[in-house]
Parts: structure tokens; C-alpha cells; sequence
């Protein structure tokens, strides 16, 4: 070879084996002088940082917490809530599925947040040391929280605290025009009863659920042969507790209780006429407590059923003529003089609502739906809400009014008029 040549010849596979031989020697040093122990994994720690009044802490119920790792971080929190006495749930417990059923007992929930507001149950009534006009319930609560760290591993103790939360109950009552305090209230064959109640310790102030209860006021007297009713305050004193019952399986299911404006009301149909009966409601709170009232004319109406005695109240208008109450007016008018009726009606006396206008002139049957004589169909539109003008040149004519309640009781108006003519100059 010529100066200045480069050879690569048979030193190259002699430095490939000085190099294997390297990694061998520092491999073997790895697995023997140069490694330690494998260290297990260390579990979090949770603690809870914010407690409630432990004896008497409100149904919305503020939490906090915090948690550590040794060897890693915390990536979140399992919690659960216990309703004490019903649940069974122990600090120690973590089945969360039965072996025999499969079904889930108490899971875990999920959080990666450090504080919640929990909405609690207080069920139990009769708290005990607080005014007797503000009755109270409650239920003994626990908590448990356990964090969770970036390799899984959970807090086997979880930290828990007990505590009580407790509940202003709620009030109720029937909502009926007129009650009288000391003795019944006549009311028609069917009747709509309405009610409303007041959760003092809830934001809006709104039960959120309602139940009802309607049982003859029949009682048994001395005599068992001769079974009396309730009709006074005097006999609902002594005996109420043979017919009403918190427990009595008669109750209404438990329903909505709609917020404050709406309209709440239950309307009983086809009842027997000249008896007597009880209309009984209660309410239920967010945290589940309940109205303990059987007030009578409060929480309690006491009613007797009369039919036939209850019409919507109308007020009827005409311009010229001026307004009535009556059912049957009558006047005296002038040849092509011109008539123009409207009218006003109310069935809230006995707690009830319009259902329907209709008017016409002249009618061959006023029981007739199918009537000539009617000017519209009826209904609750703007044309059901007066009379198109009209006048006459003589003769007698009557407008008629149909008003109709939603407990399908009518008053009929008629308004009879004589329509005189006018002679040539001006006089009749």
C-alpha cells in the first residue's frame, strides 16, 4: 500500500469482543453489588379537615378533607355516607358486592375533590331538647373518606366521623275558602281541595312532596249500634283517632309537591250527598322529616257533601242597562236601541274554576247544546267573554248566559227585554 493508506483488516472483530465483555462485567455488577432491595408501595393517608356540629348539624351538611403519599402523590378520594341504623356500613367495611347476589352493597363514589355539600336525610321524628312549636327531626350520619394514589392504592383505614343532622319540620294545610274553625264546611257533590305547605329551612321554602288522605267522618259512638259523624270541633277533639292515622295504609302514594303559585288541588267527584267526611294532607321535606299536624280546619277539613247548592257567581254588564247579579232581569228598551253584553263569573266561593261561557238570543231549549239560538260554542275565548252588538225593532227577546264550573254545576242568565217601537215623531 501506498503512504498515507488506512487498513481495517483484523483488528476490527477483536474490539467488538472487548466491548461485549465490558457489557457482561457491568451487567453482572448491576444484578449483585450495585442493586438494592424492591420497595413496596406505600399507601395514602386521608384526613378530615372540616367537621359539622356533631350533635346537631343542619340536613346540608359542608365536608372537607386532605390526603398524602410517601412515595407518590394522591390522584383522589373514594367517600360514602352511612344512614346509620339502616345501612349497616362500619369503618372497617369495603364489600362492596354481596357473594351471593352479585348486587351491589354501598360502592365507593369517585372524587378528585377535597370538600362537598351533602344533602342528608333526617327522617326520625322527635328530636329531643328543642320548642315544642318548632318539632324537629333527625338521623345520626357517618362519613368516610379514603385516598387513592397514583399507583392505586388506597387508604385501608379511611378517616370517618358521626354526626347528627337535623331538620326543622315542615308545616301544612288545607286551603279551602271560608273555614270555620268550630264546625263543618258544606261543600258540593264534587269538590276540588286544594292545600299548601312551608319547609322553614329550605331555600325556597317548598315541601317537595305531599300526601293525602279522605275518610268518612263516621265514628263509633257509645253505642255501637248507632254510629255518629264528626261535625264540630268539640267532636273531633274525642274522636279523631278512631278514624285518622298517620299509618293508615288509605293514604294518597306520595307525589310532587309543585313549587309556591301553582296550583295544588284534588278534586273528588260523585260523593254521597248529606254525609260527612275528612280530608287529611301532609307533606314531606327534602330531608325526608314530615308534617306531624292533624289540626282540624287545618291540617284536617271537615266536610258535609250538599248537592245542587252551589253555582258560579256572575255578574253580568250591558252599557245602557247597567250590570246584575240576577238570574232573571228584565227591562224595557227602545226600538233599535243597541245591546251590548259582557260578563264576569267565579266559582272561587267553594274553591272551584269556570269552565266554560256560552251565550245566544232567543233560545228554543236552553238545555239543548245543539240550540239555534246560541251564538258560539262554548268555551273560555275572548268571544265566550261577551256579545256581539245587536239591537232590535220590538217584540220580547232574552239573552241567555250558560256558565259552566269544572264541577260541571251551570248558572243560567236570562235577561228578558221588551223592545218597544217609536213611532214617526218620536214617541211610543
Amino acid at each position: 500500500m501506498g503512504e498515507g493508506d488506512i487498513r481495517i483488516g483484523r483488528s476490527v472483530p477483536v474490539f467488538v469482543a472487548l466491548l461485549i465483555a465490558l457489557v457482561v462485567l457491568v451487567a453482572g455488577c448491576a444484578d449483585s453489588e450495585l442493586s438494592g432491595s424492591h420497595l413496596p408501595n406505600s399507601v395514602p393517608d386521608t384526613r378530615i379537615t372540616g367537621e359539622p356540629n356533631l350533635l346537631e348539624a343542619s340536613f346540608l351538611v359542608n365536608l372537607n378533607w386532605i390526603g398524602s403519599d410517601e412515595d407518590g402523590f394522591v390522584v383522589g378520594y373514594e367517600w360514602r355516607i352511612s344512614n346509620n341504623g339502616t345501612d349497616g356500613i362500619s369503618p372497617r367495611d369495603t364489600l362492596t358486592v354481596d357473594p351471593l347476589t352479585g348486587a351491589i352493597l354501598h360502592p365507593w363514589q369517585y372524587t378528585a375533590l377535597n370538600d362537598t355539600t351533602l344533602a342528608l336525610l333526617a327522617d326520625q321524628p322527635g328530636f329531643p331538647g328543642v320548642d315544642p312549636s318548632k318539632p324537629r327531626s333527625f338521623r345520626t350520619h357517618s362519613f368516610f373518606i379514603r385516598a387513592v394514589d397514583n399507583k392505586g392504592a388506597v387508604d385501608p383505614s379511611p378517616a370517618y366521623i358521626t354526626f347528627t343532622s337535623t331538620t326543622v319540620v315542615p308545616t301544612c294545610r288545607v286551603v279551602y275558602p271560608n273555614l270555620s274553625r268550630t264546625n263543618y264546611k258544606r261543600v258540593p257533590g264534587t269538590v276540588s281541595l286544594g292545600w299548601e305547605g312551608v319547609d322553614p329551612d329550605f331555600e325556597t321554602k317548598d315541601p317537595t312532596q305531599m300526601r293525602f288522605l279522605w275518610k268518612s267522618a263516621k265514628y263509633d259512638s257509645t253505642d255501637p249500634g248507632d254510629p255518629r259523624y264528626i261535625r264540630t270541633l268539640f267532636e273531633y277533639n274525642l274522636h279523631y283517632d278512631q278514624i285518622l292515622d298517620f299509618d293508615d295504609p288509605e293514604w294518597s302514594q306520595w307525589f310532587a309537591y309543585y313549587p309556591s303559585g301553582n296550583d295544588q288541588r284534588i278534586r273528588l267527584s260523585n260523593l254521597p250527598n248529606g254525609e260527612f267526611f275528612l280530608f287529611a294532607v301532609q307533606v314531606r321535606d327534602t330531608a325526608g322529616a314530615v308534617s306531624v299536624g292533624m289540626e282540624y280546619q287545618k291540617e284536617v277539613i271537615n266536610v258535609k257533601i250538599v248537592k245542587g247548592g252551589f253555582f258560579p257567581a256572575v255578574e253580568i254588564t250591558e252599557p245602557l242597562l247597567g250590570s246584575t247579579v240576577f238570574s232573571e232581569p228584565f227591562d224595557k228598551i227602545p226600538s233599535d236601541q243597541p245591546l251590548n253584553f259582557y260578563w264576569t263569573a267565579s266559582a272561587a266561593a267553594y274553591n272551584g274554576n269556570i269552565f266554560s261561557y256560552r251565550h245566544g238570543w232567543d233560545l228554543i231549549d236552553p238545555e239543548d247544546p245543539n240550540d239555534p239560538g246560541w251564538a258560539v260554542p262554548p268555551g273560555l275565548n275572548q268571544i265566550n267573554l261577551y256579545a256581539r252588538e245587536r239591537s232590535y225593532r220590538e217584540g220580547f227577546h232574552t239573552f241567555y248566559l250558560r256558565v259552566e264550573d269544572d264541577a260541571r254545576q251551570v248558572r243560567l242568565i236570562k235577561w228578558g227585554l221588551e223592545v218597544l217601537p217609536v213611532s214617526g215623531d218620536g214617541q211610543k
